[in-house]
């Protein structure tokens, strides 16, 4: 396939480099190492897709789509951290909750330092805590029902977003969407050949989980910020996908060889009905 192929650049290459990094970080014998170089080649992923769609950003970044760049990058390093300071739960999903805010104020500084009037600010709020919701939703998810449950609602939601934003249309978000998707099927492939094969839950650190998913909340935030004519209710919906994960339990955990091959199956497609749903939403009511 021609590498200047958008869909190479997008989906494929993506896929390769995550999954390789992937499979050379179960070679690491210690548990957070691992867990940090399979996130990083999750971000690598997706900083590799970029840099092919839209070049390599300025310093400081001149647009907001340029800031989405350093955003990945930050939700990595943020990964990072957590992973290897080994930070109870809770204060890892805090810095999930807090992760949008960031992309929302750095999105909107010029706005904001402008004398934003309060329907901003409003707008603002509801975006932060749709984002934040999701974000937490798959952090619950994945402390409860492993890698697999984390990594099948980021496929889903970033695959939602993706005809979400295919609808706009806005053709950088749909590719970058696509992008998450990509990387997420890696990790979720791993995570599922460990299942089957080795009889053991695959684990994830934060490097992972916020690198895939703090890059898919910051791509969305961008275009229902500055894409007139996206669906708001179609990206508004994308929050449902997550929820998904209330069943991820009782789909995934326990059981014989049944559950260990379909759990994962039905929860995929548990988490497509909503992301269906939402593209479905987006294609009735363009530009509400």
């Amino acid at each position: 396939m021609d590498p200047n192929n958008p869909v190479f650049q997008a989906v494929i290459g993506p896929f390769v480099v995550t999954f390789l990094v992937i499979g050379s970080s179960r070679l690491v014998g210690w548990r957070a190492g691992s867990e940090v170089l399979a996130g990083l080649g999750v971000t690598a992923g997706l900083l590799m897709a970029f840099v092919q769609l839209r070049g390599i950003p300025s310093l400081p970044p001149n647009s907001a789509p340029e800031k989405l760049f350093y955003l990945i990058t930050l939700a990595g390093l943020i990964g990072v951290a957590l992973d290897l300071l080994g930070r109870p739960p809770l204060i890892g999903r805090l810095a999930f909750v807090l992760f949008p805010a960031i992309c929302l104020a750095w999105f909107s500084l010029r706005l904001l330092l402008a004398q934003p009037d309060v329907g901003l600010l409003i707008k603002l709020a509801i975006m932060w805590a749709g984002a934040a919701i999701a974000l937490w939703q798959i952090c619950v998810a994945n402390a409860r029902g492993g890698a697999l449950a984390g990594t099948i609602l980021i496929l889903a939601t970033a695959v939602g977003a993706a005809g979400v934003a295919a609808l706009a249309p806005f053709i950088g978000v749909t590719l970058l969407c696509a992008s998450v998707a990509a990387v997420a099927g890696a990790l979720a492939l791993w995570a599922y050949g460990v299942r089957l094969l080795v009889r053991a839950p695959m684990t994830i650190g934060a490097t992972s989980l916020l690198g895939a998913a703090g890059g898919l909340v910051a791509t969305v935030l961008l275009l229902v910020l500055f894409t007139a004519s996206v669906s708001t209710a179609g990206a508004a919906f994308l929050i449902a996908v997550p929820f998904a994960g209330l069943v991820a339990e009782p789909l995934l955990l326990g059981g014989g060889i049944g559950r260990r091959v379909f759990g994962p199956v039905l929860l995929t497609v548990v988490a497509a009905v909503p992301a269906a749903g939402a593209i479905g939403l987006a294609y009735l009511t363009p530009s509400q």
